[in-house]
């Protein structure tokens, strides 16, 4: 019941790429996926952070960017 609150209550800011099956809707919203950590990183430092994380043994992906944006959106894409 929490992943289909969450996806409702972000619904008018979410955006899916034509590739994304419901069940991957409901596990990017699932709420014990709650809890990580996400780092904004100017994008000319982002590898930087990312690979000095993993040699820490963390795991440390680059997974978008921001841009300017007339309204919320977040867009999600299969990479």
């Amino acid at each position: 019941a929490g992943a289909y609150r969450n996806l409702q209550y972000l619904s008018d800011k979410l955006r899916w790429d034509k590739d994304i099956e419901e069940v991957d809707k409901l596990v990017l919203a699932d709420p014990q996926t709650s809890g990580g950590l996400l780092m904004a990183v100017p994008g000319d430092k982002a590898e930087t952070v990312a690979a000095a994380l993993r040699a820490a043994g963390i795991n440390g992906n680059i997974i978008g960017e921001v841009t300017a944006s007339a309204e919320p959106l977040i867009y999600v894409e299969r990479s």
